[in-house]
């Protein structure tokens, strides 16, 4: 298959564009696929989010969930903050 492909999309009025379907399969992106959405300059790419899952011993685990809620806990506030003002 071409290294390339291109492909002529509209905009509709709320911003959603369509995909074509062979775009979709080119680049492995499915329903309910998560993409990441970069912008760099006058360019948007759109590329599908690849999931890398790794084993981890039950200590390193329980360290990682106390950092994410203590992140979570870090954003609550902030957003609390914010809605303040």
């Amino acid at each position: 298959m071409r290294d390339r492909l291109v492909f002529l999309c509209k905009v509709s009025s709320k911003g959603t564009i369509f995909i074509p379907k062979a775009a979709r399969e080119y680049v492995g992106i499915s329903e309910k696929s998560v993409v990441i959405l970069e912008v760099d300059k006058e360019k948007i790419i759109i590329k599908p989010l690849r999931v890398t899952r790794v084993k981890i011993d039950k200590e390193t685990r329980l360290k990682i969930e106390k950092i994410l809620s203590e992140e979570y806990i870090l954003e609550e506030e902030k957003a609390e903050r914010l809605v303040k003002r």
